[in-house]
């Protein structure tokens, strides 16, 4: 396969495609996004909620570092239920032949270590590409980003691996794959906060912030939190799909 070329990608074909999986699998993907995404950032927020208080910088990240210590084997165990549910969900977009959620789910496990290497070293250099300066920052997320997908559906047990084919594969087109995820998380993140402040009122006014209002607010972050990493996470299917010619792929939703 010819290596893509910007003419070949385009951002009105991913996002349609993105809703098209998104439709076409909405009853699957809810279930493993309620379950792997959603409960875990329900159960952390209401039970382990970040610290309050602080008057200075100094105050505050003591108080972090504190609760981080304190909490820091449920965030993990947290992250683990995730990236189970992250895995799931590529496989049930991208895996050939097609899964059920619980084929997809089993098949997850086996695949758990590499994908939590993946994560740790993609973190760590964007980290450091950030430290640098976000422009730097910007461009492996672009360039880097399709590793989580390929990993999945190519069978790439090799973190490394992984991350060369996603720099082969996002040649020439870093800035514009970097621009669309980045474009996304803004429009999630402006929706993110208007509708949990504006419920988020609600509920205070009504019911407090504790007991049932608290777990109330917890439940609209659960929700808002899962549903944009669902997004996000189909986003990057799409944008794989785009970028490869696997005829069992183009004709799933279509």
């Amino acid at each position: 396969m010819n290596a893509p070329t910007k003419s070949d990608f385009s951002y009105s074909r991913v996002w349609d495609d993105t809703l098209k999986m998104l439709g076409a699998n909405a009853g699957l993907l809810t279930a493993i996004a309620g379950v792997f995404l959603f409960l875990p950032a329900v159960l952390v927020a209401h039970f382990v909620p970040p610290p309050e208080g602080g008057t200075t910088p100094a105050e505050m990240i003591e108080l972090m570092i504190a609760w981080w210590q304190s909490n820091a084997h449920w965030m993990l165990l947290s992250a683990l239920v995730n990236m189970v549910g992250l895995i799931a969900i590529y496989l049930l977009l991208l895996a050939a032949p097609r899964m059920t959620v619980g084929g997809a789910v089993a098949a997850a496990l086996p695949i758990l270590p590499f994908y939590i290497v993946l994560t740790v070293v993609l973190n760590l250099s964007l980290a450091v590409a950030f430290l640098l300066f976000v422009i730097p920052f910007i461009y492996l997320l672009g360039r880097l980003s399709l590793a989580s997908p390929i990993l999945v559906a190519e069978k790439r047990r090799s973190p490394f691996t992984a991350l060369e084919r996603s720099w082969a594969l996002s040649r020439g087109l870093g800035w514009q794959i970097a621009l669309l995820v980045v474009l996304v998380y803004i429009a999630a993140l402006i929706i993110n906060v208007a509708v949990s402040s504006a419920l988020g009122i609600v509920i205070v006014l009504l019911l407090g912030s504790e007991g049932v209002g608290g777990l109330l607010l917890a439940i609209v972050g659960g929700i808002l939190s899962a549903a944009t990493t669902l997004v996000a996470t189909v986003l990057l299917a799409a944008i794989y799909r785009a970028l490869t010619s696997r005829p069992d792929l183009e004709k799933r939703f279509s």
